[in-house]
């Protein structure tokens, strides 16, 4: 396989992200970051510009490479013939299947948010020194919102359930790194644990499909009803629809950077995969009256909330939650038109 072909794939703008915060972290080892108050603390006997510079460069290449990224992800979109990846998967146990990638215009449009949000987290995590003061250099977590950009890529653009189930736990090992898990008890455990225990209905549908249907693509199916409900769940607890928001709303802190990524990308996941499955469930599964229902509770509770909260950082989190909670309206709303 050439180079060219290594990237001009669904997984390319992935792929790049990942070798990205790769030589970032190699760069770690060979020079440290300033240790914490170096560049800030009143009594540090260190150049503020000095202490400044290597933390920039790398701030300033993990942008790089995200924008590269982004214009991969651009140019990819007028080129069809390089729009799908199949890799095979044989396992020693099973008769195993194809992890199968695709890039339609679903896909790429979620990809393009997911860069867009990736910048950002990088733009404006190192202006956040409210946790600790003295912490704020340039490029602290660029690996990891670049590992965890990644993931996410990777995820939105699979084909089939066995890719997406593969999708799910990476997602799941990325957006805990990111949250900097041993810092403390929130938010890392709580999404860890709660997101863990969904991939149990992730297996629990591949098991229900069987070795034969494994490879059935999410842009047509068919999914029985019990395998259709197992996603709809995993998908509505990832999007963060009220009230199956408890991975998002615990009391833990984070810096600018990581709320971006707790709080927008990894819904953003869950909101791709509602709409995917919008497409595979058919009129009768959409227009019943329960989701009419669930969105109703969930733009009012989420409203109330945000309303009577105190902290200004609690109530964006609600805020962020009502506005994931009208994805469940406007899809009834198709349905019904």
């Amino acid at each position: 396989m050439s180079i060219t072909a290594l990237f001009l794939n669904p997984l390319g703008p992935a792929l790049i992200l990942g070798l990205g915060g790769l030589l970032i972290a190699l760069s770690r080892r060979v020079i440290a970051d300033p240790l914490p108050g170096a560049v800030t603390g009143p009594q540090s006997q260190i150049s503020p510009n000095r202490a400044n510079l290597h933390p920039l460069l790398r701030a300033l290449f993990a942008l790089g490479v995200a924008l590269t990224a982004l214009v991969l992800l651009l140019l990819l979109r007028d080129r069809p013939n390089h729009a799908s990846l199949t890799w095979g998967w044989q396992p020693l146990t099973v008769a195993g299947g194809a992890l199968l990638w695709e890039l339609d215009a679903w896909n790429w449009l979620a990809s393009v948010l997911i860069l867009l949000l990736t910048v950002t987290a990088l733009v404006v995590g190192q202006f956040d020194d409210d946790l600790r003061p003295g912490w704020a250099w340039p490029g602290r977590h660029a690996e990891r919102t670049l590992w965890l950009g990644a993931a996410a890529l990777c995820f939105v653009c699979s084909g089939n359930v066995v890719t997406v189930a593969g999708g799910w736990v990476l997602l799941d090992l990325a957006l805990t790194f990111r949250l900097r898990p041993g810092e403390g008890e929130e938010p890392a455990g709580r999404a860890w644990s709660l997101l863990s225990l969904m991939s149990l209905a992730m297996l629990a549908a591949l098991m229900l499909l069987g070795e034969p249907n494994v490879r059935v693509t999410l842009a047509v199916g068919p999914f029985t009803p019990l395998v259709l409900g197992l996603l709809w769940l995993a998908a509505l607890v990832r999007a963060g629809v009220y009230p199956l928001h408890f991975w998002l709303a615990g009391p833990g802190r984070t810096d600018a950077g990581g709320r971006i990524v707790l709080h927008l990308i990894g819904p953003l996941t869950g909101l791709w995969l509602l709409g995917r499955l919008g497409q595979v469930s058919g009129a009768d599964w959409l227009r019943r009256p329960e989701w009419a229902a669930l969105g109703a509770l969930a733009l009012l509770g989420t409203a109330m909330v945000a309303w009577a909260a105190e902290d200004d950082n609690l109530r964006w989190r609600w805020v962020a939650l009502n506005r994931a909670s009208l994805i469940v309206l406007a899809v009834y709303m198709v349905a019904l038109a």
